[in-house]
């Protein structure tokens, strides 16, 4: 082992085999007498090289790990399948459902729109053409004290009655004969019903008529004394015939289909007292034909402007139909006494 002086340079040397390693030997320079010093090296520990070798798994283990992964494939493969089967029979089913849904709707569809048009055709058949035919039939009033409505057009049968209709009654008339009207009372009983049936066609006038009837009673005893339909359609039939009105205005009249027009001078009305009372403007007694059925009727009528009165004679044949035989003037105050008849000649007493 060599080393240089640092003071001379001369080259020192030792054997290092001599000395133990990691010794410190000091030795004087033979030129200059420079202590040097040297340090014996260790020499330097050789670590073994340490090589992992991994062992491979044998053949025994890699058949068994290879089935147990083939078995693990097929049971995922079997997974696989049973849930695209699950999937396929889902979406199978939602297309069914929605194939259901689409008929079911479709059916509901028809449904509503058969249900649409049978409850349209109802309704037409059950509401809207009765209400037409009712809105379109002529109206009637019975002008008698009272009018039985029945289920059959046959008279005198008890079991055919269904109720009375008092004067002034509104009739819905589907079917107007000579002796029987097909009708619908128009306003609802009691029960909110509004009654069909039949009516002896002489105890009702159309509108016309019945208005023109009612206008001529001043009071209501008029209606309660002169009740017989045949004493009231004589004063109607003599009213028509002479142009004459109740009290009404003109544009009534018009209203109700009058030709008729309104004036002071064909306005007339009856006005009577009680009729238990025994001297009154109504006068009744067979004198035209003392073996008539029905007896004559004297009425004294009155003009509601002048004041003016006057005297009417009817008399009637066994089937009732009225005839209209003589008119005269009746003075402005006082009732009928008494009437006879002479030779076709009226005799009339009138009270103070």
């Amino acid at each position: 082992m060599k080393q240089s002086c640092p003071n001379c340079k001369t080259i020192a040397e030792i054997n290092e085999k001599e000395y133990q390693p990691g010794e410190v030997v000091t030795r004087k320079c033979e030129l200059c007498g420079e202590e040097l010093v040297f340090n014996i090296p260790v020499p330097e520990v050789v670590k073994p090289k340490v090589v992992i070798v991994e062992k491979g798994p044998s053949d025994e283990e890699k058949m068994i790990q290879e089935k147990r992964e083939k078995a693990l494939r097929d049971k995922i493969e079997k997974l696989e399948k049973a849930q695209a089967k699950v999937d396929a029979q889902n979406q199978r089913d939602k297309e069914e459902s929605k194939r259901i849904t689409r008929i079911i709707l479709v059916v509901v569809g028809i449904l509503v729109v058969v249900g649409g048009i049978i409850g349209v055709v109802a309704w037409y058949n059950n509401v809207y053409i009765p209400n037409k035919i009712d809105e379109e039939s002529p109206r009637y009033y019975t002008f008698a004290t009272s009018v039985t409505l029945r289920s059959e057009p046959l008279a005198g049968a008890d079991y055919t009655k269904i109720t009375s209709l008092p004067f002034g009654t509104e009739l819905i008339t589907y079917d107007h004969g000579d002796e029987w009207c097909r009708v619908k009372v128009n306003m609802a009983d009691a029960n909110g019903e509004r009654k069909t049936g039949y009516v002896a066609s002489p105890y009702v006038l159309n509108k016309a008529d019945f208005m023109l009837l009612s206008s001529i009673f001043g009071d209501m005893e008029g209606k309660k004394v002169i009740s017989e339909s045949r004493c009231r359609l004589a004063l109607l039939q003599y009213f028509k015939s002479k142009g004459l009105v109740g009290d009404m205005s003109q544009a009534e009249a018009n209203e109700y289909g009058l030709n008729v027009n309104v004036m002071p001078q064909n306005q007339w009305q009856v006005f009577t007292k009680d009729k238990k009372q025994k001297n009154n403007t109504t006068y009744f007694k067979r004198l035209y034909d003392k073996e008539s059925k029905f007896t004559d009727i004297a009425v004294i009528i009155k003009n509601i402007n002048s004041g003016d009165r006057k005297l009417l004679y009817f008399y009637f044949d066994d089937d009732e139909t009225p005839h209209f035989y003589t008119e005269m003037p009746a003075p402005t105050t006082g009732y009928i006494k008494k009437i006879t008849m002479e030779y076709g000649s009226l005799d009339v007493v009138y009270t103070d």
